[in-house]
């Protein structure tokens, strides 16, 4: 494929693969308050890898003005200089769709069986080396299906999703596929087009859309990758009534003479109470200074230790 990759370089086509990488990530950049360019800084060069590898296969597939195609192109001019191995996949490449898959069976570095969560059908079973590597059963993964000669392979861009996530892409596909038809019909009455817009849309089959709608996989991988790495996907706690918890401080000024190893057996002997690591001997706080007030008081040094403690309470109770 490095032929093809280099091909996709070439001035004719470098705008073209811009175009479809700024497609791909710029929604989920711009909901992370990032730039595009922000996203090796993020996620490392297998981020950069993930959302190129799909703007670079949906670029493959899909078909441009005048209806020029990268991969057509290269197999017509340069096709002669690869193996008929990745002529076909190549080709096979160009005739592929991205979808969502469960990943039913695994064999590990060899193969998985893989099930279309969008269209439905039979499971198929893709030889997969490294794409294989580190999966489980049931996890969904995004990627294209490849009919080869003798066996189906995936394509070289595989983009795992945690089952909250693909919910809301499959949620999302439902919604176009169901807003798509009544679109182009109305479409063909607004332009005056001399032809049936209720049959038109009669063909946008699950492949069509799945086709021009390739960019939304990459869109929601990377949207939740990029909210995994800036901390923004914790999930909100709250308390049995709904109101947020938040974490304070508490002090207590223990009696003079009093230890360290008396306070912790007397917290030990609370019901309610429980030690982070009991096993250590770690888990409660070490006496020590009174906080600094927050205005600008003169400090005082306390007579006797002081006792601090984490605790969680609602909104509501502070």
């Amino acid at each position: 494929m490095s032929g093809l990759i280099a091909w996709a370089r070439r001035e004719e086509w470098r705008d073209a693969l811009a175009e479809r990488i700024e497609r791909h990530a710029a929604k989920a950049c711009a909901g992370a308050g990032v730039e595009v360019a922000a996203i090796e800084a993020l996620l490392g060069e297998y981020g950069v890898s993930t959302v190129w590898g799909a703007a670079f296969e949906d670029l493959l597939a899909g078909e441009l003005p005048g209806g020029r195609n990268i991969a057509d192109d290269y197999l017509r001019r340069r096709g002669w200089k690869e193996s008929a191995a990745t002529r076909d996949y190549i080709a096979g490449l160009r005739r592929s769709v991205m979808s969502l898959y469960e990943v039913s069976e695994l064999v590990p570095s060899e193969s998985m069986v893989l099930r279309d969560l969008v269209r439905g059908g039979d499971p198929v079973r893709v030889m997969e080396k490294r794409g294989s590597q580190g999966l489980r059963q049931w996890d969904r993964v995004a990627t294209r299906v490849i009919p080869l000669r003798q066996h189906a392979v995936a394509s070289g861009t595989l983009m795992v999703f945690d089952h909250r996530t693909s919910d809301a892409l499959l949620a999302a596909i439902r919604r176009v596929r169901k807003k798509a038809p009544d679109q182009v019909a109305a479409a063909t009455r607004e332009l005056g087009l001399a032809m049936d817009g209720e049959a038109m849309a009669a063909e946008l089959t699950p492949e069509l859309l799945l086709a021009k709608a390739s960019f939304m996989f990459t869109s929601f991988w990377l949207d939740a990758a990029l909210k995994a790495a800036q901390g923004r996907d914790r999930p909100e706690m709250v308390n049995a009534d709904g109101d947020p918890i938040a974490f304070t401080l508490l002090h207590f000024p223990l009696r003079p003479g009093v230890t360290v190893e008396q306070v912790r057996r007397a917290l030990a002997g609370v019901p309610a109470l429980r030690q982070e690591n009991a096993a250590s001997g770690t888990g409660w706080p070490s006496p020590g200074r009174s906080p600094k007030p927050c205005h600008a008081a003169p400090e005082r040094r306390p007579s006797s230790p002081r006792w601090t403690m984490a605790r969680s309470c609602s909104a509501r109770s502070r």
